[in-house]
């Protein structure tokens, strides 16, 4: 059974695939002013004299991504081609230009012979330069985390370090350019302060420095350069094996805005582990819920209704929103995570993560087909080979399997979805993949947190410091908090903290068991 804060009376709604996006905005203020409590962590020797380069990798979404459109009498580019913000852009203009249909700067060609992408003509598109790129509607993705490591004596750029990249790429696009300036960052770093670096980041981050390792390894310095230089992996709710939320994004669009009971395009939820059921909660025994704070609701109020569909069909094009679906574990045998429902009296036919290109195929989406095929070849479930300190949470409502009729799409009548466990973007198999790993030395659990805020937890910045300074005393000692004693920091517009609104769901279950 899933515990509290799980058991509450409203399904939190379900961010698709943007969750990490949505929080980050969320967190805008937070990220700005916000303050930790003076809390020393059990343990903790601030004045330790070993501090290992800590290298921030970014997340998927989370990063500044910047256009020079150089096309010919194109209205999306300007008489001076520059380095403009596409990735997002809060003027309607820019954000049309970056993502409508017609113009696209951000729209993406895959070559299935190389996997490798290519950009509109005469465009190009990079990660903004530095911390610049480790940032979302110019918020600070790791601000809370950099503040509390130079409160540890770290300095910016000396051995706290941004690792941004295009994360919209394939991973043979990535090495090609950002693997390689990886491995410079990290050599660098080395080299100056004379230590082997901690690789550390949130959500995508985890998995993309998981294929960097491998790459390292396979094609630049070997398993004796990662020995030398790497200290230590600490991924940070990382989907290892993807998040059946990704792959029900793709096909059922970015927004899956699901329309009140009765009422066509409905989808139905259920929840087997959920305590109390959902039949109790609501008034059907199977819940329909109409997503009102993702990204894409976003979206529609900051520009307009019809790149909602531009987006759907840009994210389609993005090779790294297939290689974020699941895939199929090393270690444990595949299994299903789609079912096609043939009729109401023929059997329900289940779709494996290797079928999932064939199921693509199906329903006519060939290119994306042929992304998912290749999506599914570059997998990271298996031991990256260095020391790894695994954080991720668990108990929040999240995506676990899809269903839908098996001549439609996913947002057609009859579509439904089980709710498992997870942290609310990506399902706990996946989360726990780094469990099984021989070079895993600690899992560290968080309670009821969702998706993306990890990154402003106390306890896990404790974490990150504790690996980060050599402390084997703070990270033995380390337990999984209560969720009412998790650390976050307090909003000093509001005077409220985020744990407020967390725990509110929390202190109804408890209420209800008294």
């Amino acid at each position: 059974m899933l515990d509290p804060p799980l058991r509450s009376r409203q399904l939190p709604s379900t961010v698709q695939l943007f969750v990490l996006g949505v929080a980050l905005l969320a967190l805008g203020a937070t990220l700005r002013h916000g303050s930790f409590a003076k809390r020393q962590p059990a343990g903790t020797t601030r004045d330790s004299s070993v501090r290992h380069p800590v290298v921030l990798v970014g997340p998927l979404l989370g990063q500044t991504l910047q256009v020079n459109d150089a096309r010919w009498l194109n209205p999306c580019s300007p008489w001076t081609p520059t380095w403009t913000t596409a990735w997002v852009n809060l003027d309607k203009f820019a954000a049309a230009c970056a993502l409508h249909s017609s113009h696209a700067q951000l729209g993406l060609t895959f070559d299935p012979t190389t996997n490798r992408t290519k950009s509109p003509e005469h465009v190009q598109v990079r990660v903004a330069e530095g911390w610049d790129g480790l940032t979302f509607f110019g918020i600070d993705v790791y601000g809370n985390l950099t503040q509390r490591l130079e409160s540890e004596g770290f300095v910016r750029d000396v051995d706290i370090l941004p690792m941004g990249y295009d994360w919209r790429l394939s991973v043979a696009d990535w090495e090609q350019e950002a693997f390689p300036r990886f491995f410079r960052t990290i050599s660098d770093a080395v080299s100056r302060n004379g230590q082997p670096v901690v690789l550390t980041g949130v959500s995508m981050a985890a998995p993309f420095t998981h294929a960097f390792l491998k790459w390292a390894n396979a094609k630049r310095g070997g398993k004796s350069w990662v020995q030398k230089n790497v200290h230590a992996f600490v991924p940070v709710a990382g989907p290892f094996n993807g998040a059946v939320n990704a792959l029900s994004a793709l096909m059922g669009g970015v927004v899956f805005d699901f329309a009140s009971p009765g009422q066509p395009g409905a989808a139905k939820f259920t929840c087997p582990l959920c305590v109390p059921p959902l039949a109790e909660q609501v008034s059907e025994e199977q819940f329909v819920m109409k997503v009102v704070d993702g990204f894409g609701a976003v979206l529609k109020e900051l520009l307009m209704d019809w790149l909602v569909t531009d987006i759907t069909r840009l994210l389609r094009e993005f090779p790294s929103l297939y290689w974020m679906s699941p895939g199929v574990d090393d270690s444990i045998p595949d299994r299903s995570y789609v079912t096609l429902q043939h009729g109401p009296w023929a059997q329900p036919e289940e779709i494996k993560a290797s079928g999932l290109p064939s199921l693509f195929r199906r329903l006519l989406m060939h290119d994306e087909a042929e992304r998912m095929k290749y999506a599914l070849s570059v997998g990271t479930t298996e031991d990256p080979g260095v020391p790894t300190h695994c954080i991720y949470s668990h108990n929040v409502r999240t995506f676990s399997h899809l269903t839908f009729p098996a001549g439609g799409v996913f947002a057609d009548i009859g579509a439904s979805v089980e709710i498992g466990d997870g942290d609310g973007t990506v399902h706990s198999e996946s989360l726990s993949v780094c469990e099984r790993w021989k070079s895993t030395v600690k899992v560290y659990k968080l309670p009821g947190v969702r998706h993306g805020f990890e990154v402003i937890v106390g306890q896990v910045h404790d974490v990150i410091v504790g690996v980060a300074k050599g402390d084997d005393a703070a990270l033995d000692a380390w337990t999984s908090p209560a969720f009412v004693d998790l650390d976050v920091p307090r909003d000093g517009m509001t005077n409220a903290t985020i744990l407020d609104e967390w725990q509110a769901n929390l202190v109804v279950a408890l209420n209800e068991d008294a």
